[in-house]
C-alpha cells in the first residue's frame, strides 16, 4: 500500500525533549514557594499556638511564626 511503510523498513526516530536551564530555574523556584506557603499556611491552621510559643514571646505578642519560634535554646 502506497504511504505506510513496510514492517521492515520503517525506522525509529528519536526525540529529545530539551529545556533551557533559565525555565528549569523558574519551574524549581515557583515550587519552592509553594512548598514553602503550603507548609506554612497549614503549619498556621493546624498548630497556630505551638508555632508561636517560644522561650521569647508567647501567642498573643508575637502573632506572625518566626524563626524564634524554630529555635532550641
Amino acid at each position: 500500500m502506497p504511504g505506510k511503510p513496510s514492517g521492515q523498513n520503517s525506522k525509529r526516530v528519536a526525540r529529545t525533549v530539551t529545556f533551557t536551564a533559565s525555565s528549569v530555574a523558574v519551574v524549581h523556584t515557583y515550587l519552592a514557594f509553594t512548598a514553602f506557603f503550603s507548609a506554612l499556611v497549614i503549619g498556621c491552621l493546624l498548630h497556630y499556638k505551638k508555632i508561636v510559643k517560644n522561650g521569647v514571646a508567647g501567642f498573643p505578642q508575637e502573632w506572625f511564626p518566626s524563626v524564634s519560634a524554630t529555635c532550641v535554646l
